[in-house]
């Protein structure tokens, strides 16, 4: 959900609740309104008749007048004086309309002139409650349908306009590539808020650290490749030169293998190891639209010749063609690093299944025991048994894999190891 929707949303639900709760308050002030009015006219309305019965001696028990109604009853003492003075709501019937409206009533007694205890009860009619409920109801579902899109389209308008540098900022963050800083337009977004400023300010001092950082770690690569691979290629130029010597013995030649293979060893593990911080710093960007079932044959080719002395039947399926978006460099290793596995794991005269299709690759090879899934794609994770392997060759597959969003899992049934790609959309 975006920033703007999401503020306007919660704009509504508070405005909803404002409103729900002044609309019940401004009822009850009004019912309360209404009813003191009511209840003045009628004290009002009772001291005319009072003042009207005490000096006419009017005997009529029941009389309706403009203002209201009113009924004088007699009462025995004991009663009137156990009587207080009470407001009531109540209904009286309308012969003009014939039927029941809403009154308010006023209830007392008095004593006359003879010494004579009465009630005296008088009525007003009054608003219906119920119209006034609606009325005020739809008053308010109105007055919030206005002020719900007045204050959206006030609240969007002010907040694009707000929000203005923000979306500048993110645009300028969704071109900018770490390793690629020059390529991209200086950061100019002009703004008089200040948070909005101070973010620019951070983004832009964190992306020149970046690249600092980046430039730094790029150099100490290219660095160790050169000084690593010098040495070591020394180290093993001599071990071949002391093997040649006559004078080695048996036993001599033995430990000049062992060291010349740990060697070997090392130059591999750290181009691996080189190659791997290569990738998870992103540094190979450039990308093209890679046939994997074209390289999927040229590479069984090489390693078909490589591996020819273990006799291994390949059969390769085509589902389908297979094509995605990658650097070429990381799609050859990709593949190379899954099929290297696979003939190299490999029994002699063992299968190798390779399938193809618009959205997987399968590549499965014959096997004896399953491996650890939690482990399989970590650095270092080996057959013991296989003292040339580096442990390195699946976890840069799963390193590529992540970096191209691509989904790989391993399993094993029927006595085979399998390997699954799945290229989404």
């Amino acid at each position: 959900m975006r920033l703007l929707h999401y503020t306007l949303s919660r704009l509504t639900i508070i405005l909803f609740c404002i409103l729900s709760v002044w609309a019940f308050i401004f009822y009850r002030f009004m019912i309360d309104e209404i009813n003191d009015e009511t209840d003045n006219m009628l004290s009002n309305y009772k001291e005319h008749i009072l003042r009207k019965f005490l000096i006419q001696g009017d005997d009529n028990s029941m009389q309706e007048q403009i203002m209201g109604s009113y009924k004088i009853t007699p009462i025995p003492k004991d009663i009137a004086k156990e009587y207080s003075e009470t407001y009531i709501d109540t209904v009286i019937y309308v012969d003009i309309e014939s039927e029941y409206e809403p009154a308010r009533a006023l209830k007392t007694t008095f004593m006359g002139p003879d010494e004579q205890h009465y009630e005296l009860i008088v009525l007003s009619s009054v608003l219906e409650k119920e119209d006034l409920i609606e009325t005020i109801w739809w008053s308010v579902l109105i007055l919030y349908i206005i002020l719900l899109i007045s204050v959206i389209w006030v609240s969007e308008w002010v907040l694009k306009r707000s929000m203005q540098p923000l979306y500048r900022l993110l645009q300028w963050l969704s071109k900018y590539t770490l390793g690629k800083h020059s390529l991209v337009q200086p950061l100019n977004n002009e703004t008089r808020i200040r948070e909005f400023s101070d973010l620019n300010k951070s983004i832009s001092e964190m992306t020149l650290r970046n690249e600092k950082i980046y430039q730094s770690q790029k150099q100490f690569i290219g660095n160790a490749s050169h000084e690593l691979q010098t040495p070591l290629a020394v180290c093993i130029n001599k071990i071949e030169l002391l093997s040649e010597m006559p004078e080695c013995t048996e036993k001599q030649l033995s430990i000049l293998n062992d060291m010349y293979e740990t060697l070997q060893r090392t130059v591999r593990m750290n181009k691996s190891l080189l190659l791997l911080s290569r990738i998870e710093n992103n540094q190979f960007p450039d990308t093209k639209e890679i046939s994997i079932n074209d390289n999927i044959k040229l590479l069984l080719q090489e390693f078909s010749e490589i591996y020819d002395e273990k006799e291994i039947i390949v059969n390769i399926e085509e589902k389908g063609v297979l094509r995605w978006l990658m650097n070429e460099t990381l799609s050859s290793v990709l593949l190379s690093n899954l099929l290297k596995n696979a003939f190299v794991h490999t029994p002699k005269k063992g299968e190798i299944k390779i399938i193809i299709s618009s959205k997987k690759l399968i590549v499965a090879n014959n096997g004896f025991a399953k491996l650890d899934e939690n482990k399989i794609f970590s650095r270092f994770y080996k057959d013991e048994n296989k003292k040339e392997s580096t442990g390195l060759g699946l976890s840069i597959v799963s390193t590529i894999a992540a970096l191209y969003n691509l989904n790989i899992k391993y399993s094993f049934h029927n006595d085979m190891h399998q390997f699954e790609i799945a290229f989404p959309k």
